[in-house]
């Protein structure tokens, strides 16, 4: 029994200013969270060329792709949501 330390005994025997034992600060049966297991990925299926989602995909990657250049040129790019007028953005010459 005399040999048997407490928490708090184990904690003031620490040099001032060392923080305490991480593992020891936890309550008595509260178990570490364990990340979840990940399904294996499925294969990706070939998008097919007639498809809209194939085509819209094309339009937006051309799209990101000239606003990529027109900033590498010194032109004005800016963003927005797709409520917000493009005329606005026109007028200001962004593109």
């Amino acid at each position: 029994m005399a040999q048997q330390t407490t928490t708090a005994q184990q904690t003031s025997a620490q040099a001032p200013g060392q923080a305490p034992d991480q593992t020891s600060a936890q309550a008595p049966g509260q178990a570490q969270a364990k990340a979840p297991e990940q399904a294996p990925a499925r294969p990706r299926k070939k998008l097919d060329p007639n498809s809209a989602k194939y085509k819209l995909n094309a339009i937006v990657a051309e799209h990101y792709k000239s606003a990529l250049e027109a900033k590498e040129r010194g032109e004005k790019v800016g963003w927005c949501a797709s409520n917000f007028p493009q005329e606005i953005f026109e007028t200001l010459s962004f593109e």
